[in-house]
């Protein structure tokens, strides 16, 4: 039988997306500073993106769109 580590698998080469890669991920908790998520395409690798890298006025409407366990 199979075990969930037979099962895993990541689609990329890298261990890690490179910078400027687009990932899909799915979101797990949302504050001022930052949003945590999960990278999907990863093997559900942790990761973190940091609100000074988002435009003061896209904050207010991420927040209004995004709710935890989007993907």
């Amino acid at each position: 039988m199979f075990n969930q580590e037979d099962l895993q698998c990541r689609y990329y080469r890298h261990e890690f997306p490179e910078k400027d890669d687009i990932v899909a991920v799915r979101i797990n908790k949302i504050t001022d500073d930052s949003t945590e998520v999960s990278l999907l395409e990863y093997n559900d690798m942790d990761g973190l993106i940091l609100s000074k890298f988002v435009h003061k006025n896209m904050r207010i409407k991420v927040r209004s769109i995004l709710k935890v366990g989007d993907t």
